[in-house]
């Protein structure tokens, strides 16, 4: 069994990074265009310039790191926040899309044992 949701659902989001520098932030779609879709919590101090790649992060459970997300169309700078909102082309079209890869994480269990660990130690 899997389950599947499309990068193209408001109720997706993920943990993401860019390729340059490495500064991770949260992806997720407006509802707007099925093209673009924002990267959000991205500090002002991050040097971030148009066609930068956006990667999936190595802190997701769901996805394996370093899979090719998309690229920065537009740096978005909200003067009231720190942070930069990106707005990413993505790498795929989803109009067209006809195989996808199904991807086991062998490992879950004890990342999440791990992880849990972790949360207790820092309480």
């Amino acid at each position: 069994f899997s389950t599947v949701m499309t990068l193209l659902s408001r109720q997706f989001k993920a943990d993401a990074k860019l390729k340059t520098t490495g500064e991770r932030g949260i992806i997720s779609w407006d509802g707007v265009n099925p093209q673009f879709i924002q990267m959000r919590n991205i500090p002002k101090s991050v040097k971030v310039a148009k066609g930068d790649s956006v990667l999936t992060s190595e802190l997701s459970s769901i996805f394996p790191a370093n899979i090719m997300v998309g690229t920065v169309d537009a740096v978005l700078n909200d003067p009231s926040t720190n942070f930069y909102t990106l707005r990413i082309k993505t790498g795929t079209s989803f109009s067209t899309v006809q195989y996808v890869y199904v991807v086991q994480n062998k490992q879950l269990d004890e990342q999440k044992q791990l992880e849990s660990a972790t949360q207790k130690t820092n309480e």
